[in-house]
């Protein structure tokens, strides 16, 4: 994976919801449930809207802030950037990142410039601004669960889950059921059908 550590991360200044693990790793045992309710979770809100003034050209894609322009350049097979669209009316470019073991996700502020790295495509909650995200799906990095607040164009990284080692499983979905609750979805290496279970947030 790239070096996420030299374009930083905006401090906490604030949470959406009262998911305040102040970027610590919490260990979370997922708790089995069956697929009538896991079949209850939220529905996936779509808050990334597609803009014309962002675009690739020549493997370069090019996002305009206050006082400087960032460029993100293809770099073969081994990298590649794909302008997915923006948040926060506009003022939040959203780019994924490919890499042949890796994929995650960059928010760049087009006021400030300043660049978050998310694990993986936000899943917001109902209130358009908690969000969190599944590492590594379809990847072999390791799974976390990476918890956020997207706040008018200011971005919070609150902490990250780390599902226990018991039961053994590997999420291939997550969704939001309420506030304090994650639903995930798992193909177990010990089970050969999908498996369902909860990951409380409290």
């Amino acid at each position: 994976m790239m070096n996420r550590a030299r374009f930083g991360l905006i401090p906490c200044l604030f949470f959406c919801t009262s998911l305040s693990y102040g970027q610590k790793i919490v260990i979370k045992t997922p708790i089995a449930i069956n697929k009538a309710l896991f079949e209850r979770h939220l529905s996936p809100i779509n808050l990334i809207k597609k803009s014309k003034e962002i675009h690739k050209n020549g493997g370069i894609i090019r996002i305009k802030t206050v006082g400087k322009t960032i460029a993100l350049k293809n770099d073969g097979e081994f990298l590649e950037y794909t302008y997915v669209g923006n948040l926060a009316g506009g003022k939040v470019a959203v780019i994924n990142i490919l890499e042949p073991n890796d994929e995650y996700y960059y928010l760049i502020n087009k006021t400030t410039g300043v660049i978050d790295t998310l694990l993986s495509k936000p899943i917001f909650f109902s209130d358009k601004k908690s969000f969190v995200c599944l590492e590594g799906i379809g990847t072999d990095s390791k799974q976390r669960i990476q918890i956020g607040c997207l706040d008018s164009d200011r971005v919070s990284i609150t902490g990250y889950i780390k599902l226990s080692k018991q039961p053994y499983v590997s999420p291939s979905y997550i969704y939001w059921y309420n506030k304090h609750t994650l639903f995930i979805a798992t193909n177990s290496l010990s089970f050969k059908d999908t498996r369902f279970y909860k990951v409380l947030l409290r």
